[in-house]
């Protein structure tokens, strides 16, 4: 017997031996190993082909064996071949649900908060504004009731005067907007004014009572079925100038106040108290709103309204009342002179009102598209209808024939079309080099408020508003 034949029956013997991790392989590459006795032996080589076959069940638990594909290899002999290897070779889409939810901590998941719906879109914007003068203030005023998209705008401390002053008016309102105000009567100062859109229909009430320790104006305000009572209130700070005493006023509020909670309307009351609101130590804000208290009303401001602090601009309502979308906020208005420089001490309030939007204005326009009509096709159409022309007829025949004949060459080049269209704010001296200054003033003076330095106020003086080009 052969070497040969002696190698194959020692082969044949050999069976694959699972052990752990490893098995034997008989028809895997062999080699010689040494010799013994002169005899010489041939040893296998154990190869690992399957690491996880003894893996223990709390090792693998998270392995999903339904993405493992088995993957054979090419056999050596024609009578063995090699165990399998299990890989992955495809994305784990079969993950059970329960394997998957085992290795997730919740308390490190946060909720997704759902899209909310723009408020400014179905809701009213109201805004309240200490100017102290609009005459000197009025492109500032026009360009704040634009950019904000302001409905209502209540303004105190207007400075305004019955008689002289309506081309000031005419200045700082906006087109589509319209202007209710109450200029002081006997002297200077003081004034009050609400600006609104053309579609928010609101009228004057007429009042018999005159107080002299507070202005105000009562307005009616109507969109749709809904009704609200508007009222805006300025009360100037006791001084030797006008000699105002607290107790009066108190008694006039609370005489005000009583005649105004019997109406059936909600109720708005804003404007400019010149009481420390915030100030739990103030006595006289704190009679304020105990008299607020007892008529049933609530004050909804919170945080400093003046640029030295403390809460001085109010926005009142019944306490049963739904009628504000969230509490007010308190923002900069950016007010700005004539010649560019820094003015007005008061922030503004603004708050959403439960209002329905009345819808924008519309309105129904007919054109032409003469941009698109070829030059040529429409002059050779044009002489041929006018050589038709009987030069014999009467003067009112031959006016009427080219009137016609005009007209329905011009229809079928350009015919007309109609479209409805919302009517817009016209601002044309709202240029792109005004909007980019406007915005690096408003840049210098939030960094000059922000800090107080002495570089940033240098800084915003020198700022682009001040250029003679722009105005």
């Amino acid at each position: 017997m052969n070497s040969l034949n002696i190698t194959r029956r020692l082969f044949q013997r050999v069976k694959p031996v699972v052990s752990g991790a490893c098995s034997s392989l008989p028809g895997s590459r062999r080699t010689r190993r040494g010799s013994k006795a002169g005899c010489r032996v041939i040893r296998q080589i154990r190869k690992v082909v399957n690491v996880r076959a003894s893996t223990p069940y709390y090792q693998n638990r998270y392995i999903n064996r339904g993405n493992l594909v088995n993957v054979v290899c090419q056999t050596i002999t024609h009578s063995h071949t090699v165990e399998t290897i299990q890989t992955c070779i495809r994305p784990r889409l079969l993950v059970s649900r329960s394997h998957s939810m085992r290795t997730v901590n919740k308390s490190n998941l946060r909720p997704i908060p759902k899209d909310q719906k723009d408020v400014s879109a179905s809701c009213m914007s109201f805004y309240t504004l200490n100017c102290r003068s609009v005459k000197n203030k009025t492109t500032s005023i026009n360009d704040f009731i634009l950019s904000n998209n302001v409905d209502i705008l209540s303004l105190t401390e207007t400075w305004l005067r019955p008689d002289s002053d309506r081309f000031i008016l005419l200045e700082f309102s906006p087109d589509g907007y319209s202007i209710l105000q109450k200029p002081r009567q006997d002297q200077r100062g003081g004034g009050i004014a609400i600006v609104h859109k053309d579609q928010i229909n609101i009228k004057h009430k007429e009042s018999d009572t005159r107080f002299t320790h507070f202005e105000h104006l009562e307005c009616s305000v109507n969109v749709g079925n809904q009704h609200i009572c508007l009222c805006v209130i300025y009360r100037p700070p006791p001084s030797k100038t006008n000699r105002f005493k607290n107790t009066v006023f108190f008694e006039e509020w609370t005489h005000y106040l009583d005649n105004l909670v019997i109406i059936p309307e909600d109720l708005v009351i804003t404007g400019d108290l010149n009481f420390h609101i915030d100030n739990p130590n103030d006595s006289e804000g704190n009679r304020f709103i105990l008299t607020l208290e007892e008529h049933g009303l609530s004050q909804h401001v919170v945080g400093a309204t003046h640029t030295k602090g403390h809460t001085l601009d109010v926005l009142i309502t019944r306490k049963a009342s739904s009628l504000l979308r969230g509490l007010p906020t308190i923002q900069d208005p950016v007010l700005c002179d004539n010649n560019g420089n820094a003015a007005g001490d008061h922030f503004a309030v603004h708050a959403y009102l439960q209002i329905a939007k009345p819808p924008k204005e519309r309105k129904t326009v007919t054109f032409r598209r003469m941009k698109q009509l070829d030059n040529e096709k429409f002059r050779i159409d044009l002489d041929s209808s006018l050589v038709l022309c009987d030069k014999n007829d009467s003067l009112e025949n031959l006016v009427t024939s080219y009137d016609h004949k005009l007209r329905a060459v011009l229809n079928k080049h350009a015919p007309e079309e109609t479209r409805t269209i919302t009517l817009r704010p016209n601002t044309p001296w709202y240029t792109e080099d005004l909007r980019t200054a406007k915005r690096e003033k408003r840049r210098a003076e939030k960094q000059m408020r922000k800090t107080n330095l002495t570089v940033h106020r240098q800084i915003l003086e020198i700022n682009p508003f001040k250029q003679p080009d722009l105005y």
